[in-house]
């Protein structure tokens, strides 16, 4: 998190405001509802290229809490909106209720590719937080980076 002082002037004084306090801000640059997004690092950038992978066929099944079967992936190019310092919006490319993978864990012979399918972000409401950005779901960003 990064730190700014700024001095605030009040049109009206109040007895609750005393000299030396301090303040924590959000400034919000952006805000979009119903959004697709995704983790940021999901998100892999090649020669200007972005790509995603998307579980394509899952075929895990879980014995004592340890998944064990297949998955099948894809990469996906995808156009990105706007972003905040964890998640990013996706324009194109990955449609609502896709399974993203967010992270692959290697452990002895087998590989774990644990995913996200998307969830909207920063507080907006989604019935179905396993999958997808719709249903209600939000996006703020603040002081994130562009997207194209």
């Amino acid at each position: 998190m990064v730190s700014y002082g700024v001095k605030v002037a009040f049109d009206k004084l109040s007895p609750d405001i005393k000299p030396g306090m301090s303040v924590s801000a959000v400034i919000l640059t952006n805000t979009k509802d119903n959004v697709i997004a995704v983790p940021s690092s999901s998100i892999k950038t090649n020669n200007g290229s972005k790509t995603v992978q998307v579980i394509t066929q899952d075929q895990l099944t879980t014995q004592n809490n340890n998944p064990t079967g297949t998955i099948a992936t894809e990469s996906r190019d995808v156009k990105t909106g706007i972003s905040n310092d964890t998640d990013t919006e996706i324009l194109n490319g990955v449609s609502e209720n896709e399974v993203v993978v967010t992270s692959v864990v290697k452990t002895g012979g087998s590989t774990s590719v644990p995913g996200s399918s998307a969830p909207s972000l920063l507080g907006g409401s989604t019935t179905n937080t396993n999958r997808g950005g719709g249903n209600g779901g939000g996006f703020t960003g603040g002081g994130g980076r562009g997207g194209n």
